[in-house]
């Protein structure tokens, strides 16, 4: 028998509270304990992406986690379609950089980063079968230190470095 409406609206939502309270508790294990086998988790930060799986998308967590041990997960919006099978959340995360970011290499700063976004989830059969978050990497970047900051001298120097490599792949276009 399947789930009615309201009970897939209920289903999302508990889902939804339990990931929130399994971030916060910083347990890879648990975060993932309601994805299903096969699902589907989609990052900016993520290598290529995206990973596939559940035993992968707890690595993935992992390497967050790692890198920032007091991270803390707060919601700020949430939305469940009608039908209970999809939930936006609006969160902000935070925590302090102590720990490797890897991949990609970067070292710790010791120092604090707060980020706002949003992570669209599909629900199947109670499970989360996609998750996908969308936030200002730029902005987390250069609170990682793996950016320069606005008007330094190293964002100059990335500029002038960019037009460079955009005239050679402009040159090498027009050869073909």
């Amino acid at each position: 028998m399947s789930a009615t409406t309201d009970e897939r609206v209920h289903i999302a939502s508990d889902v939804t509270d339990r990931g929130i309270a399994a971030w916060n508790a910083r347990d890879p294990r648990q975060i993932v304990s309601h994805w299903s086998e096969d699902c589907i988790y989609e990052s900016p930060v993520l290598p290529g992406g995206r990973v596939v799986g559940r035993d992968a998308s707890q690595v993935a967590v992992a390497v967050t986690l790692r890198a920032f041990p007091d991270f803390k997960l707060v919601e700020l919006d949430r939305w469940i379609s009608p039908d209970g099978l999809r939930v936006a959340l609006r969160w902000r995360a935070s925590g302090t950089f102590t720990g490797p970011l890897d991949p990609p290499g970067f070292a710790p700063t010791g120092g604090p980063v707060e980020v706002e976004g949003m992570t669209c989830t599909e629900l199947r059969d109670g499970e989360v079968a996609h998750f996908r978050h969308y936030f200002d990497v730029t902005g987390m970047g250069r609170q990682l230190a793996a950016v320069p900051a606005r008007g330094s001298v190293a964002e100059r120097l990335v500029v002038v470095l960019q037009r460079r490599r955009a005239a050679r792949l402009r040159r090498a276009g027009a050869r073909h």
